[in-house]
């Protein structure tokens, strides 16, 4: 197990984050670099938090966190093993525009699709700018839980003009739909998207809906779509459980 310490841990410990929270994201990382392995044990309590360098109460903490989670199992007697079939690593670089749904797809998962709302809602004064709308404009709201392989992922919650498109025109009935594609088919494609990322903690909505624990890392990216022309057609919020998707940029010198 001491081999999956990195150098930079010690540098880890300093960022301004509760500590559990970052040795479990340090066992995240651990696991997506394959330094621990689906179906391996961990070491015994005392034998990792000795080598982490902090207490065995910080450990639990962040051991419950992701057997919460899914990423970690425990065989009562026998020890906390990582997660097998259960658990999903998503890796997606921001450059490319690319739906949840193929997102999912792409990377040999089932998308799919839990806790679906939609409703009329009058455009706020924010959502008027934001879309380039007037004041009292109608607008969609699609409120769902995106699963792969029927664990929760993203939480999202998406605006769209009824101008746009049909609230009528929703499948609901179907578990694996894209918005982007039932945009495209209606004649509205979408061309472009500028996306804001933050980092938020999930409050208790978002914990059910993503059924994480309560102040966990979620990785929000509030998205406005164009059209061709620049046209602003759909503005989301996503919320990522980041014990399982991983954004990156490729950045160019």
């Amino acid at each position: 197990m001491s081999d999956i310490i990195s150098p930079d841990w010690l540098l880890q410990r300093q960022r301004a984050q509760p500590l559990p929270n970052l040795v479990a994201q340090f066992i995240r990382d651990a696991i997506r670099q394959g330094k621990l392995n689906p179906g391996q044990r961990l070491p015994g309590e005392n034998e990792l938090a000795d080598q982490l360098g902090v207490s065995r109460t910080t450990l639990r903490a962040a051991v419950q966190m992701l057997l919460t989670q899914g990423v970690l199992e425990r065989q009562h007697g026998v020890g906390t093993f990582v997660a097998n079939s259960s658990l999903l690593m998503i890796e997606e670089g921001l450059e490319a525009l690319i739906s949840t749904t193929e997102l999912i797809r792409q990377h040999g998962y089932e998308p799919g699709t839990t806790e679906l709302h939609s409703e009329v809602v009058i455009a706020s004064s924010e959502l008027c700018t934001i879309l380039n709308l007037p004041q009292g404009a109608p607008l969609l709201h699609i409120s769902r839980t995106r699963t792969a392989n029927r664990r929760p992922v993203i939480q999202a919650e998406e605006y769209v003009p009824t101008a746009i498109l049909d609230p009528a025109a929703l499948p609901l009935r179907r578990k694996d739909w894209s918005l982007y594609e039932l945009l495209k088919s209606s004649g509205t494609p979408i061309e472009s998207a500028v996306t804001k990322l933050k980092a938020v903690s999930a409050d208790a909505r978002l914990a059910r809906a993503l059924k994480v624990p309560a102040k966990s890392p979620l990785l929000l990216l509030r998205q406005t779509h164009f059209a061709s022309g620049h046209r602003p057609i759909l503005y989301c919020e996503n919320y990522h459980n980041t014990a399982i998707i991983e954004f990156q940029i490729l950045r160019r010198g």
